[in-house]
């Protein structure tokens, strides 16, 4: 007795994007590929497409099918579709950039499911990257501030940059001045041609903490995009950006006018401080030299602990010898300052002590020990950070006998 087996395949789905990579922020195509097998489509199936809410679905429509998205995602209206036949049905979607933030990545993840009447839901994963990142540095002149927010293009894509606008706010909602110092123009963003934004904070506010948040429009610019414009954010803090600290220094010849190579010159550091120190703080700290193994050569104590005064505009002068090991224009050495926390000494009042930093390591498990707290950025500025001494050549005195024919 002979037996069959008969065995039907449904239609099955493919999803593929039309470009890669895809991007977040601006419109995006896909192609969906739908095979019948054996099973033709009816006109009038319905499959509906989930989506995540950072992801939206665009509404299309041709003379075989059209598309109208929902709140989850979007429902696909499909033809007769005959047995054994293939049909491709272009989706645009478009996944929301993300509120950037200091440690963002590059890569949104999304994941889109088609509810087929046909089959089970079919899960599909897209990668979406960022066409653009936005950064922010914190500058500092003498006791001013500038923020400068740089958008620097990921991808080969132009976009239209419109709008930008910085609001600053306290712990307690209060609103901080900001002025811009860029023009309000509409600026075109390329690849490898970022573009800058820079706001000058107000001078008389009080340091703390800030929460910043920076928005602009952006719009792609192709012919044959229809783009609108859309919303960018980056959001970022400040903690402790006043300048509490200004260190000047200089380098001078100890017997000629000009430094030599070989030869030993005086160092001289000059550190101010800028405003009033709580008393409840020790205001001891920790200098060490920094400078290039290569270029300078340390005679003197290199590191060292002093204390300031509790007032504005104490100072503090450190003196020592260096050795330039090279001729021509180099670097002048530069200090770094760190404040220095020790529960064993007591601070005195309009006096400057100086020890050997011996115990400056961190010690969590005794709390007797010195520590170490590392200053913000913008909190201690050199004002000697691009200096540059011009050391000449080493003397040569050797005798060269030379020998004329006659």
């Amino acid at each position: 007795m002979m037996s069959y087996y008969v065995t039907t395949k449904e239609p099955a789905i493919s999803l593929c994007p039309s470009q890669e990579p895809l991007y977040a922020g601006v419109p995006q195509w896909l192609c969906l590929q739908l095979c019948t097998d054996n099973v033709p489509v009816k006109s009038g199936d319905v499959m509906k497409i989930k989506t995540p809410q950072s992801t939206c679905i665009m509404k299309s429509s041709t003379d075989l099918y059209h598309i109208n998205p929902t709140e989850y995602g979007g429902v696909l209206y499909l033809p007769d579709i005959p047995a054994n036949s293939q049909m491709d049905v272009e989706i645009q979607l478009m996944a929301a950039m993300p509120d950037s933030k200091e440690n963002v990545e590059q890569l949104i993840n999304s994941q889109l499911d088609f509810d087929c009447p046909w089959s089970e839901e079919i899960t599909c994963d897209l990668n979406f990257q960022l066409p653009f990142t936005t950064n922010h540095h914190l500058h500092t002149a003498g006791l001013r501030k500038f923020i400068q927010l740089k958008i620097e293009s990921l991808s080969d894509l132009e976009f239209s940059l419109q709008e930008p606008v910085l609001s600053i706010t306290t712990v307690t909602g209060d609103s901080v001045k900001a002025t811009a110092m860029h023009k309000n123009t509409d600026m075109q963003l390329m690849h490898n041609t970022p573009i800058s934004y820079v706001w000058t904070l107000d001078s008389t506010m009080e340091n703390g903490h800030l929460d910043c948040k920076f928005e602009v429009n952006y719009k792609l610019l192709q012919e044959e995009t229809n783009s609108t414009m859309q919303r960018c954010c980056h959001a970022f803090s400040l903690h402790s950006h006043q300048t509490e600290y200004v260190i000047e220094s200089e380098v001078k010849a100890q017997s000629t006018s000009n430094c030599k190579a070989g030869t030993l010159c005086n160092l001289h550091f000059h550190i101010t401080q800028v405003h009033d120190v709580s008393t409840n703080v020790k205001n001891t700290l920790l200098y060490e030299i920094v400078s290039s193994a290569s270029l300078w050569a340390v005679c003197g104590k290199s590191s060292g602990v002093f204390t300031l005064p509790a007032v504005a505009d104490a100072s503090h002068d450190i003196n020592l010898e260096v050795m330039p090991l090279i001729a021509g224009y180099i670097p002048v050495p530069s200090m770094k300052l760190s404040r220095y926390l020790s529960e064993d000494t007591p601070l005195t009042d309009n006096a400057i002590q100086e020890a050997e930093p011996q115990d400056c390591k961190m010690n969590n498990d005794d709390t007797n020990k010195p520590q170490l707290e590392e200053f913000g950025v913008g909190q201690i500025y050199n004002i000697s950070r691009t200096v540059q001494v011009h050391v000449m050549p080493e003397s040569n005195t050797s005798t060269v006998e030379v020998s004329v024919p006659q």
